[in-house]
């Protein structure tokens, strides 16, 4: 995090060129989801995008922030630019980005809600599972079977007398 805090804070003193070395620095490390850090790197990251994609805007470079924008919007399509946060032109790239690029970005929105519903659907599943295992233990526990062990010998006593054990 303290590297985007540092690239955040040269965007904000007008060193363009400096935070973009440092935001494409950050960025070109690959999200590994196994690893045990990938939500808070997922979260760095489409923080770390606008930025980069503002330093770019002010340096000009219009169509490197286009792809950076375009990435952002790919990756959270839900993303929308805090108001005030950037200049204008920034906005204006993230509106003409997403127009342009409107199917794909409404694929992706789509996909990622129907692996919302399967998920809700899945821990739904699971609950519910849990929910029948609970009471099936409810209902074992509450009965009580008592097993005692009987004498052999007393069993194997003519005439019956056996079944006074029982």
């Amino acid at each position: 995090m303290g590297q985007f805090q540092l690239a955040e804070s040269r965007y904000k003193s007008g060193r363009y060129e400096e935070a973009v070395e440092m935001l494409k620095a950050l960025l070109a490390d690959p999200i590994v989801p196994a690893a045990p850090d990938a939500a808070e790197r997922q979260r760095i990251y489409r923080q770390a995008r606008p930025y980069l994609a503002a330093a770019l805007v002010g340096l000009g470079r219009v169509d490197e922030a286009d792809e950076v924008v375009l990435h952002q919007l790919l990756d959270d399509p839900f993303y929308k630019l805090p108001r005030g946060k950037f200049p204008d032109a920034v906005g204006d790239r993230f509106i003409d980005v997403a127009a342009h690029h409107r199917a794909a970005i409404k694929k992706r929105q789509q996909e990622i809600l129907r692996q919302r519903q399967e998920e809700t659907a899945d821990q739904a599943q699971f609950r519910k599972l849990r929910q029948e295992r609970l009471e099936k233990l409810e209902v074992l526990a509450a009965e009580e079977k008592i097993t005692e062990q009987r004498s052999r010998l007393v069993a194997a006593v003519p005439f019956g007398v056996g079944q006074f054990q029982n």
